[in-house]
């Protein structure tokens, strides 16, 4: 049906329309197409599938993957001492380098997002002046970079082009060397002010939902990077160190990151630090001043094994049964991963791995 001088008309299939008609249908046709096709490009060719790495030449976010598991099926150059060198003129570089399609990301201690040539890291590509140290280990996803810095952004950069800014989100408060993670089109970050946040990963300006896990005081404070599984959220905090400190692993609705699911806190022995949370498809590890935890996946606050290995500062690595952790010992363990208590090896360095 269709309406011509103020009358309702009919037509049936196989008759012709009007010109006007015709010409009217065609254009409503074109437009719909048009924005189906922007919408479908947006969604997948832009955002991407989230940080989670899937290809053995790529290292996408802190940790590899959205669980920490932190290994890569690939042999280690047999002299690093070849390698070749990139400086930024003196300064201290914290984060993990992340590398994907060919570039190589990191920040620095002098206020720039750098990226270079994976093949040749001698050869600069682009940078991003931040204005403050760049600690965080970025983020990849599709077209954009998303790294944190201490000034408490977190930025959305091009990344053919990381001079380029998308957008950006103030968590105020440092970010320190927390780091991003992008699933399911959502971008989440932990921030010394005490919050955890779920950001659109279109344009990072939005925020879905925060959650607060602590208060800053004038006591110091930390919180490790997000971990993920499945529809939750792992993160820990420590407050209140050197004084009366307690810390916290929280798992959380990944949804809605403003719903905890469950907790676990330990404030015996005044804990003074806190590790990374690394997760397998039955138990979360992580580390509270020198003990290791192993706690249920479904349920954080049932712990089934601990162990005493010294610090750990980073996140445990997963392989084949393993749990691999280095520590202020001075020493790298190979750990059952079912029963942490158990060591099947473990071998002495010069140095402790913090």
């Amino acid at each position: 049906s269709y309406r011509e001088d103020g009358k309702v008309k009919k037509r049936y299939f196989g008759k012709k329309l009007p010109i006007g008609m015709r010409l009217s249908v065609l254009k409503s046709l074109f437009f719909a197409f048009v924005f189906a096709f922007v919408i479908i490009s947006l969604g997948f060719l832009v955002i991407g599938a989230g940080s989670d790495s899937t290809r053995n030449d790529e290292w996408t976010m802190f940790g590899r993957y959205l669980n920490h598991s932190g290994y890569i099926n690939v042999s280690a150059p047999s002299n690093i001492s070849k390698a070749d060198i990139s400086t930024t003129g003196g300064a201290t570089i914290k984060s993990i380098p992340t590398i994907v399609n060919g570039y190589i990301y990191f920040g620095s201690t002098d206020n720039y997002f750098y990226q270079v040539n994976a093949s040749n890291i001698s050869q600069y590509i682009s940078n991003y002046s931040v204005g403050v140290d760049v600690d965080s280990t970025a983020a990849v996803s599709g077209d954009y970079v998303y790294v944190g810095s201490a000034g408490g952004l977190i930025y959305q950069l091009n990344a053919t082009n990381v001079n380029q800014s998308f957008a950006s989100f103030n968590t105020t408060g440092s970010v320190g060397q927390s780091s991003p993670v992008v699933v399911n089109n959502y971008v989440y970050i932990s921030s010394l002010s005490g919050q955890l946040y779920q950001l659109n990963a279109t344009n990072i300006s939005v925020s879905f939902a925060n959650y607060t896990i602590f208060t800053p005081n004038d006591n110091p404070e930390g919180v490790s990077s997000i971990a993920i599984s499945g529809s939750n959220v792992y993160v820990i905090s420590i407050v209140d160190i050197g004084v009366s400190g307690s810390a916290t692993i929280y798992q959380l609705n990944a949804t809605n990151i403003s719903k905890v699911i469950n907790s676990y806190s330990v404030s015996a022995g005044n804990p003074d630090s806190i590790g990374e949370v690394t997760l397998t498809s039955q138990y979360a590890y992580f580390s509270i001043g020198t003990t290791l935890f192993q706690a249920n996946i479904t349920n954080v606050s049932k712990i089934h094994n601990t162990a005493d290995y010294g610090k750990i500062s980073h996140f445990p690595a997963i392989r084949d049964g393993y749990v691999y952790v280095g520590t202020s010992t001075n020493n790298m363990y190979q750990l059952n991963a079912s029963n942490i208590s158990i060591v099947k090896n473990n071998v002495s360095v010069a140095n402790a791995l913090t």
